[in-house]
C-alpha cells in the first residue's frame, strides 16, 4: 500500500514540476506582432499618472502601450539597452527596457534626439514610467 501511495505521489510531483518548469521558461510575447491596447501621448500619459496613479496603474499595468517621443538618453547596463524618452514634464520621463531580440534593429533608428515610435508592456511608475520588452516601430 505504501508503494502505491509513493508511486502516486511521485507522479503528481513530476507533473507539478513539469508545470512549474514550463511556466517559468515560457518565452516572452513578441510585441512586434502584437497590436497595442493603448496609444498614448507622453505628456497626457504622465498627467494621467499624476492625477490618479492607482487608477492609471489599474488601466495600464501589464498592457501593451504604444507612444511616440524623443529619445533623450541611451544606456547599456548589464546587457540591457535602456532608452529614456522625453515627456512634457521635466521631473518624469519614460524608461524603456528594449527587447533584446530586437535591439540591433532598434538601434538603427534610436539615436539621441531622434523621434521614435515604440510599444512595450507597462510595468508601472516609480520616478519614471517604466516600459519593458519595448520594440521600435519605426520603419
Amino acid at each position: 500500500m505504501k508503494k502505491y501511495y509513493l508511486g502516486i505521489s511521485l507522479i503528481i510531483f513530476c507533473i507539478a514540476g513539469f508545470y512549474v518548469y514550463s511556466t517559468y521558461n515560457k518565452p516572452h510575447k513578441n510585441l512586434l506582432n502584437q497590436k497595442a491596447e493603448f496609444v498614448v501621448k507622453p505628456d497626457e500619459w504622465i498627467l494621467e499618472f499624476d492625477t490618479d496613479e492607482v487608477k492609471a496603474l489599474n488601466k495600464y499595468l501589464n498592457k501593451i502601450v504604444e507612444l511616440e517621443a524623443e529619445i533623450i538618453d541611451i544606456q547599456t547596463i548589464e546587457n540591457k539597452t535602456l532608452w529614456t524618452l522625453k515627456t512634457g514634464s521635466e521631473m518624469v520621463n519614460i524608461q524603456c527596457e528594449m527587447d533584446p531580440r530586437f535591439v540591433k534593429e532598434a538601434l538603427k533608428y534610436g539615436k539621441k534626439g531622434a523621434q521614435v515610435r515604440v510599444q512595450g508592456l507597462c510595468s508601472g511608475k516609480l520616478m519614471d514610467i517604466v516600459l519593458n520588452q519595448v520594440v521600435c516601430l519605426n520603419k
